[in-house]
């Protein structure tokens, strides 16, 4: 088996395995399935499209998108990249003065003929979400890294993550 510098390559495969990344595809619950990513632009978007597509397919009934954009964004690109795998669209902001007013964002969603509602603080729309949905769905959370630290940091204070 190669090596560099002395780690095998076994080793590296192992470390990459185990490697988390906050907020990137981050597992936070089961049951709803709850997920946060921080992918704020159309490259990061579209991963996450096929990470939806390939990883979690088959993983969840339903799924509520809480998602919430910066102004600097297209927004439009990301709500009609996610729309068609959402059940629903919550759209929200992070409590920053570049983030886009989630009645914004819910018109462009109805623009786009979009089952979608808005909840203006991120808390209120992780809890509208995971009222929503059920054992079976998954809720992911998206559209900004500010966002994802929102609704982080309130799955913390409700000890809502996963324990290894």
């Amino acid at each position: 088996m190669t090596n560099w510098h002395g780690v095998t390559e076994a080793a590296i495969r192992e470390g990459l395995r185990k490697a988390v990344w906050d907020g990137r595809l981050e597992i936070v619950s089961s049951r709803p399935l709850l997920v946060l990513d921080g992918a704020h632009n159309p490259a990061s978007v579209k991963r996450l499209a096929d990470a939806i597509g390939t990883a979690f397919s088959g993983r969840y009934d339903r799924l509520f998108i809480v998602m919430g954009v910066l102004s600097d964004k297209d927004s439009g690109f990301m709500l009609e990249a996610l729309a068609s795998f959402a059940y629903e669209l919550v759209l929200t902001q992070a409590e920053y003065e570049r983030a886009v007013p989630a009645g914004e964002l819910l018109k462009k969603a109805s623009e786009l003929g979009v089952r979608a509602v808005s909840k203006g603080k991120v808390s209120d729309a992780v809890e509208y979400a995971l009222a929503g949905a059920g054992p079976g769905d998954m809720v992911l959370v998206t559209g900004s890294l500010y966002v994802v630290g929102e609704a982080r940091a309130w799955a913390f204070k409700r000890e809502l993550f996963l324990r290894a």
